[in-house]
């Protein structure tokens, strides 16, 4: 059995590939979310949707970010200016 790492180096593809193929799980991604999308506003109100969309995305971003940030995620160095665009 490969250790941890191993397996990690032999998956491992040159720079170009690796943004290739970010970009076309990017794409597919966007392309379900647009298909669900339909999907949805032919049985639900559009605001709602949109509204839970937004919601499940913020929730997967603090949890998959927030513990690696910690307070760094919610700290700024200009905390009016981020008051006054709100």
């Amino acid at each position: 059995m490969l250790a941890p790492t191993a397996w990690r180096e032999r998956l491992r593809l040159p720079g170009s590939a690796q943004a290739v193929l970010f970009c076309c799980i990017g794409v597919l991604l966007f392309a379900c979310m647009d298909a669900t999308i339909k999907y949805l506003a032919m049985r639900h109100d559009v605001p709602i949707i949109v509204a839970v969309r937004y919601l499940v995305n913020w929730l997967l971003l603090v949890a998959i970010v927030a513990p690696v940030r910690g307070r760094l995620l919610v700290q700024t160095q200009r905390t009016g200016l981020v008051l006054v665009r709100a």
